[in-house]
C-alpha cells in the first residue's frame, strides 16, 4: 500500500486532472506555440496583401507582365514606365479619351485653393466625359 492510498482525500475534491502531454505544457512551449501561430497569421496576411497589390498592377492598365510586377513592387522608382505615372497634362488626357470613343469632353478646372488645404502645386482637374 502506498502513501497515496492512506491518505483520504478532503471531501468534494474530484483529485488531480491529468496535465496534457505536448508543446504547451511549460510556458515556454506555451509562448513558443503562441509565436508560431502570430507568426503565420502575419505570414498569411503579407501573402494576401502582396498577391492582391500583384493581380492590381498586372490586371490593371499599366499592362506590365508577371514578371515586371514585383520589381515595380519592390523598386517604384521603376513605375515611371506605367502609363499615366505622376499624371498627364488635361489637353493630353482629353485627346486620349477622345481616341478611345467618347465623342464630347469637358475639363474642370480644380485648382481653387479652396478645395484643398493649400493652393496646389500641379495642375488638377475633372475630366468628363460622354459618349
Amino acid at each position: 500500500m502506498t502513501v497515496r492510498d492512506q491518505v483520504a482525500e478532503p471531501p468534494g475534491a474530484v483529485g488531480r486532472l491529468p496535465t496534457p502531454a505536448g508543446p504547451a505544457t511549460s510556458g515556454v512551449g506555451a509562448y513558443r506555440h503562441l509565436a508560431l501561430r502570430r507568426a503565420a497569421v502575419l505570414a498569411a496576411l503579407l501573402a494576401a496583401l502582396f498577391g492582391s497589390v500583384l493581380a492590381d498592377v498586372v490586371l490593371g492598365p499599366s499592362k506590365l507582365t508577371v514578371g515586371d510586377a514585383p520589381q515595380t513592387i519592390v523598386a517604384p522608382q521603376a513605375a515611371t514606365a506605367v502609363p499615366l505615372y505622376g499624371g498627364r497634362p488635361a489637353a493630353e488626357l482629353e485627346d486620349m479619351v477622345r481616341a478611345h470613343g467618347f465623342a464630347r469632353t469637358h475639363v474642370e478646372p480644380l485648382m481653387d485653393a479652396v478645395l484643398w488645404v493649400e493652393a496646389p502645386e500641379r495642375e488638377r482637374y475633372a475630366l468628363h466625359a460622354w459618349v
